[in-house]
């Protein structure tokens, strides 16, 4: 093997590694896009479940700040997200409300047919 030979192969190599590389970003930003999708699919699916196990925040009430009425689930998260509410101050605000916060047990359909048998 000569010099050049040697010189040549590395230069293949540093392009393949450059190709290489290119190809991780790409892949770590699908990787990304892929994962904020899934949050807000999760995140989507724990509000449905919640709204299962918890049917008052179906209930209408009035907007403390607004108002206006609206499904109490969606002033929980307006509270939380537009008027920085903290948790334990949206927790006294529900309180005066008279509104069932009662967790309700809500089984999946493996879970009632395993408890049936």
């Amino acid at each position: 093997m000569t010099l050049f030979n040697l010189k040549y192969n590395w230069t293949e190599l540093a392009q393949d590694l450059d190709n290489l590389n290119d190809q991780i970003i790409s892949m770590s930003e699908e990787l990304k896009d892929l994962n904020a999708t899934l949050e807000k699919n999760l995140s989507a699916s724990t509000i449905i479940r919640t709204a299962e196990q918890l049917p008052g925040v179906n209930e209408k009430v009035k907007h403390p700040v607004g108002g206006i009425e609206y499904k109490l689930l969606d002033i929980i998260m307006s509270l939380n997200d537009e008027y920085k509410w903290t948790r334990e101050q949206i927790a006294d605000w529900i309180e005066t409300l008279g509104v069932d916060t009662t967790f309700k047990t809500v089984y999946t359909e493996t879970e009632q047919e395993e408890e049936t048998q």
